[in-house]
């Protein structure tokens, strides 16, 4: 009998342990490795540098000071006074960092604050603060693991910017993040990006070589200038909630080959996908009605393309140098062809005109009348692409 009692009370006793540890794992912050970690005042890094504010009711983080560790912990608290903030820069290039834990005392981190910790690996941060800063992270090449928390609604400006992380979770309590986000991040893949974000913005992904695949999430309405300028995209899927594609979004993504675009997108602007040289097909959506200087502008594997009825302008340059394009439609609508519009599409075989009445070739200027053409110079398709090739100039259609 008394050893089934000491059994249940053996038993009881690791019960209640893990009971403990359950505790504390629900209250702590994850990191994206799945570790968790919760250190208390005693371990906290000696040597740091702080200043007390105005009022001295709290303390500043201000620098690495005489502090030799590799493993940072910052404290909650100075002899009962709260450690809140951390100065701008405060930790700039301390390269001997490898891992860092923000408790949830701090409400404030300025911005820069561990800019190029290029040996930073791993950051913890409490829930505290709601913001993580401009540059907060950026140039740490070596950082892959991080812990941010329910508190933080918004991510500044290349804050995550060079850094080393192949995936990346943007916490669903976020509503806003900055440009140049993940900028020249080499190895990132792949980004869940919270619900309550409308927009992408600008250069969020620019030059990220190993981001391959990406779907635009549904709720995104805007996509930014340069978003994905010179990244490794072979494949992007866009979501109908798009309505907006900001300038160069995709321009120089040389192996980007599958691209389905919103159907609510009403302009494709200047430079969206020009340079994609993989590129051989593209779909424009139905409610298009406007294509921009220089859009597809040397995609030297473009075959076809299919202009929707609504477009009413296809810009300068749109088509330049789509060197095996073969076959173009030029919709009932559309009374602008831009300067060099298809210029150097040296293999344009066939142009159909839905309308082949009263158009007119001007000068580069647009001072003169270089050529009027008749309906039915420009109902034969082949004599039609001829023509488009050799009047390289802006043609308009008298109203």
């Amino acid at each position: 009998m008394m050893r089934k009692s000491w059994k249940l009370l053996a038993l009881i006793a690791d019960l209640s342990v893990f009971a403990a540890l359950m505790l504390v794992a629900c209250d702590s912050p994850r990191s994206e490795n799945g570790d968790d970690y919760v250190p208390s005042d005693k371990d906290a890094s000696a040597g740091l540098e702080y200043e007390l504010s105005a009022d001295e009711t709290y303390y500043t983080l201000t620098g690495l000071g005489a502090c030799l560790d590799k493993d940072i912990v910052i404290p909650t608290q100075i002899k009962n006074i709260p450690v809140k903030v951390i100065a701008k820069e405060a930790f700039l290039k301390c390269e001997d960092i490898e891992t860092l834990y923000v408790p949830q005392s701090i409400v404030r981190i300025n911005d820069a604050a561990f800019k190029s910790c290029s040996n930073l690996t791993r950051v913890i941060i409490a829930n505290g603060v709601e913001k993580i800063p401009n540059d907060c992270f950026s140039g740490c090449d070596a950082l892959k693991s991080i812990s941010i928390p329910a508190s933080v609604k918004e991510i500044g400006d290349s804050a995550f910017s060079e850094t080393g992380f192949e995936t990346f979770t943007v916490p669903d309590t976020v509503e806003k993040i900055g440009t140049y986000l993940f900028f020249r991040c080499s190895y990132l893949k792949s980004v869940q990006f919270s619900s309550r974000l409308a927009e992408l913005p600008s250069n969020i992904f620019t030059q990220c070589p190993a981001l391959t695949e990406f779907t635009v999430p549904d709720g995104i309405t805007k996509i930014g200038s340069n978003a994905f300028f010179s990244s490794g995209l072979t494949t992007v899927t866009m979501a109908d909630s798009v309505t907006e594609i900001g300038e160069y979004a995709f321009w120089l993504c040389e192996n980007l080959r599958n691209v389905k675009l919103s159907k609510n997108l009403t302009e494709i602007p200047q430079y969206t996908f020009s340079d994609c040289t993989n590129l051989t097909a593209i779909e424009i959506p139905d409610n298009v009605t406007f294509i921009g200087k220089s859009a597809f502008s040397d995609c030297a594997n473009l075959t076809a393309i299919e202009i929707p009825d609504k477009v009413t302008s296809i810009e300068n340059r749109a088509f330049y140098s789509c060197k095996n394009l073969k076959t173009v439609n030029i919709p009932k609508n559309t009374t602008r062809l831009g300067d060099s519009a298809f210029a150097s599409c040296d293999n344009l075989q066939s142009v159909t005109f839905a309308d082949a009445n009263g158009w007119e070739v001007w000068s580069l200027s647009g001072t003169y009348l270089k050529k009027s053409f008749t309906a039915d110079e420009l109902s034969d398709t082949e004599n039609a692409a001829a023509t488009l090739r050799e009047y390289s100039n802006e043609w308009k259609k008298r109203g």
